[in-house]
């Protein structure tokens, strides 16, 4: 408390991991190969342009002049393009900076086509080498001092951004981010089509897994059951790569929250153990990502009960209507409240938002108690996930995860507009540990009009006699109370 001491915190220039990297590992390798694509407007449903013209609209204002886009997901979104730099998310290394007068990104040019570079110059935008963005942003912000004017830099933005700016600045969530996640009709219609094909994957996949466990007595790994999947994926029309690492988790490994197998180390799925997949695809129509929790034999009364109660806060969630500036953290106990009268929880969030043939996990917004959904509304296009659980250490894990869209429900009151959410995932929900009996009219009519859904839509996809559609029939026949 010696107020006589003072302390000055100084930025280091240089790098420091970057100094010591090569000590420990080599450097990863240059994705200078990996190639970048141009992203329809069949699929964007909106050109470069005019999202550029949405940017400045949204930032340009009381003498900001000037952003810097950081985000690798927010560059490709503007572009319209997509890459492959970094494993599972479609995008590549890159910079932009837009002011009123000029666009840049800051890319190497040689790894862009022709029809790329006169996309961008159509759009009249510079191209600079990648190289180069520091350099230039310095060069740039000293002429918006001799200006008087200040440039938008996101909050998530590096140091060494704020170090090379050589005028004032706003920094706040960026718009970017906030144009990206509300998507448009294309994209909705777009993550429908991808959900629709992942759906049939991993039916495909379910009743293969069932057949193989059971009917052939075959010893399946997890890495096997993650790689047949992938290869029930791969029969689809634009499909890309995985979203994400498959998570396949039999029994406690399932209580394992991000638990990822290997090869060679990983368990035997046991048939009489719960098993948990989350798994997701990148298809050029979108992205997706489901969870979905499966018993082969007879599974146990408290089974049963606590897979009940996540599926009673994932439909509680499902048909939930809300009004207008409602935030995540305000609705995510309606998830929980069936597992809290039990005294139980999970330790994650509930919901995330899902790209549009970006990346599977995006902000702004989220349902649970971190920040970020307390700090952003929830709007009609956001898309979004709903997976709350149940994890047993040592035993299993329950989750059971679907996507779904905020749209309009046609209600008002005292001025405010009543939204509500529309579930694209088509996966049926495993009937053998479900205990009916805990279910409400209303939850079980949710239930059965879901499962009718994807009998609807999938079932003319597969031939009549196949194990596939035989699975798929009694995993979406109607349940009914008892009386």
């Amino acid at each position: 408390n010696d107020k006589s001491i003072e302390i000055e915190l100084t930025a280091v220039e240089d790098n420091l991991i970057n100094k010591i990297w090569e000590e420990f590992e080599e450097l990863p390798a240059s994705p200078a190969s990996n190639e970048i694509k141009s992203l329809d407007i069949s699929f964007t449903g909106q050109e470069t342009d005019d999202k550029i013209a949405a940017i400045k609209s949204a930032c340009f204002k009381n003498n900001v002049e000037g952003i810097v886009v950081t985000a690798l997901d927010e560059v490709a979104w503007i572009l319209n393009l997509r890459g492959q730099d970094i494993e599972y998310n479609p995008v590549f290394y890159s910079f932009m900076i837009i002011t009123k007068d000029v666009t840049k990104v800051f890319v190497d040019e040689w790894r862009l086509s022709a029809e790329i570079k006169t996309k961008l110059k159509a759009n009249n935008i510079i191209l600079e080498s990648y190289g180069s963005f520091y350099s230039e942003l310095n060069t740039i912000s000293k002429q918006f001092t001799v200006n008087n004017k200040s440039f938008f830099i996101p909050d998530n933005a590096n140091w060494e951004v704020v170090r090379n700016l050589k005028c004032a600045f706003v920094q706040k969530l960026s718009p970017v981010e906030e144009l990206k996640g509300i998507k448009n009709e294309v994209e909705l219609q777009g993550a429908k089509i991808a959900h629709l094909k992942d759906g049939r994957a991993l039916v495909k996949f379910f009743a293969w897994l069932e057949d193989q466990l059971i009917n052939k007595q075959e010893l399946i790994d997890e890495i096997d059951a993650d790689e047949k999947l992938t290869e029930f994926r791969k029969q689809e029309d634009n499909f890309v790569g995985l979203s994400f690492a498959t998570i396949s988790a039999t029994g406690p490994n399932g209580a394992i929250i991000h638990y990822k197998p290997t090869k060679g180390q990983c368990a035997t799925i046991n048939p009489s153990k719960i098993y948990l997949n989350d798994s997701g695809s990148q298809f050029l129509e979108g992205t997706t990502d489901t969870t979905r929790t499966i018993h082969f034999e007879t599974p146990t009364s408290e089974e049963k009960r606590n897979y009940t109660l996540v599926l009673k806060g994932n439909i509680a969630l499902s048909t939930l209507r809300f009004p207008e500036n409602t935030t995540g953290n305000l609705i995510d106990s309606i998830a929980r409240q069936y597992l809290w009268k039990y005294g139980i929880d999970y330790g994650h969030g509930t919901s995330h938002g899902i790209g549009a043939y970006l990346n599977v996990h995006e902000g702004p917004i989220g349902i649970g108690p971190r920040p970020n959904a307390a700090a952003n509304a929830l709007k009609p296009g956001h898309l979004i996930s709903n997976e709350p659980g149940f994890y047993e250490t040592g035993e299993y894990g329950i989750r059971l995860e679907n996507v779904m869209f905020v749209k309009d429900s046609g209600l008002h009151y005292n001025g405010r507009n009543f939204y509500e959410f529309e579930t694209i995932t088509r996966v049926p929900f495993c009937k053998k540990l479900i205990e009916v009996s805990m279910l409400s009219e209303e939850e079980l009519a949710w239930l059965n009009n879901y499962h009718a859904t994807i009998w609807d839509e999938l079932s003319g996809t597969f031939e009549k006699d196949s194990i596939v559609y035989k699975w798929l029939r009694r995993e979406t026949e109607p349940l009914a109370l008892s009386t």
